[in-house]
């Protein structure tokens, strides 16, 4: 599990965390035309260098690479909410060679707290756990959502203190934090997952190929491992699966959206 973390800075720091699903596949329905890959593949992560999202992508890049016979190169584009990085990969051709990191939108999620718990919270953006976690730290801000993997340094160490947990059940890192459902939110419960898209347009030759081995990555065991350090549980899947899991996220976020009255800036 990704887990994600919701904690308030200075005495009464807070951690959140919820499950999360690494579903390694990518989007796409055309006819391929060559082999591929042949050139390395870009892995996009619209998020500074540090964060669980870029760690991720840097331990299945590492796997991938001998299995396709080519490097695969992590990226980190942030900026504008993941729009800098995603724009970049749309606009690159669509022939499987730069690919998408993708996660659950944080934001949204806090929205979706402050409907639920009829409180209200100024969001403050940052570029990223890199540098939400810092300010939260340093007393900055008072709370924040994020994965688990990026504060249990600082929950155990006692400069943040985890509030609740967001999965399904309580997450073997912080035993004692109480679920959403347990806390009287159950409306709130959510899976942090994070997954590899590319281009609708991308050749479904090479969808298959990412897709396999990126599956053959996760199914390793020092790669299980390593994920698991991190509070990610490694769920290989098919595209249809992860196209589905992306569609059923994006209606609830759009009812948040709708409900909370958020407005692009």
């Amino acid at each position: 599990m990704n887990q994600l973390t919701l904690a308030r800075a200075a005495r009464r720091c807070t951690g959140a965390a919820a499950a999360v699903a690494m579903f390694a596949t990518v989007i796409s329905l055309t006819v391929q035309a060559q082999a591929f890959p042949s050139k390395p593949v870009r892995v996009v992560v619209p998020f500074p260098a540090g964060g669980s999202f870029d760690v991720t992508a840097r331990i299945l890049a590492q796997r991938m690479q001998a299995g396709l016979g080519q490097n695969v190169v992590v990226e980190n584009r942030p900026g504008g909410g993941t729009v800098i990085g995603t724009e970049y990969v749309v606009r690159q051709p669509p022939d499987g060679h730069t690919v998408l990191m993708i996660g659950t939108s944080h934001h949204l999620l806090i929205e979706a707290l402050k409907l639920s718990a009829k409180i209200d919270i100024v969001h403050t953006p940052f570029q990223g756990a890199a540098h939400a976690v810092p300010a939260m730290v340093g007393g900055h801000v008072t709370a924040s959502l994020l994965n688990l993997s990026d504060m249990i340094v600082f929950i155990k160490a006692g400069k943040l203190r985890a509030l609740v947990v967001l999965s399904p059940t309580r997450d073997e890192g912080v035993p004692e934090v109480p679920t959403v459902r347990e806390s009287g939110f159950p409306e709130l419960e959510a899976i942090n997952w994070s997954g590899f898209v590319v281009h609708s347009a991308t050749p479904a030759g090479a969808i298959a190929r990412l897709n396999a081995e990126t599956v053959k990555a996760l199914n390793m065991p020092e790669v299980r491992d390593n994920l698991r350090a991190l509070s990610v549980i490694a769920t290989p899947g098919t595209p249809d699966e992860f196209a589905a899991l992306i569609k059923s996220d994006g209606e609830r976020y759009r009812r948040i959206i709708r409900e909370a009255n958020v407005r692009l800036e």
